[in-house]
């Protein structure tokens, strides 16, 4: 990638966020334009900590969580 290079980022799982920061501030640092990020799944609180740590909106599709070990989904991309 190079700088001024514009792109759509896709994500699988965002979780705690740690990752996708990482790949962001990276994106960042080369000069990379990040058009629009996509997560298919936000699971918890990952969205929202990437959202204030990067301060780059990201898209989901299912938002999710696990409670009492069942997973609960949230919202779709239809709701």
């Amino acid at each position: 990638m190079n700088p001024n290079e514009k792109i759509l980022l896709i994500d699988d799982v965002v979780s705690t966020g740690g990752t996708l920061i990482s790949v962001l501030t990276a994106l960042k640092n080369i000069g990379v334009e990040i058009e629009d990020v996509v997560a298919i799944i936000d699971k918890g609180e990952g969205r929202a900590i990437v959202e204030e740590k990067t301060g780059v909106p990201i898209f989901s599709i299912v938002k999710l969580d696990v409670v009492d070990g069942k997973v609960v989904i949230e919202s779709t991309i239809v709701d």
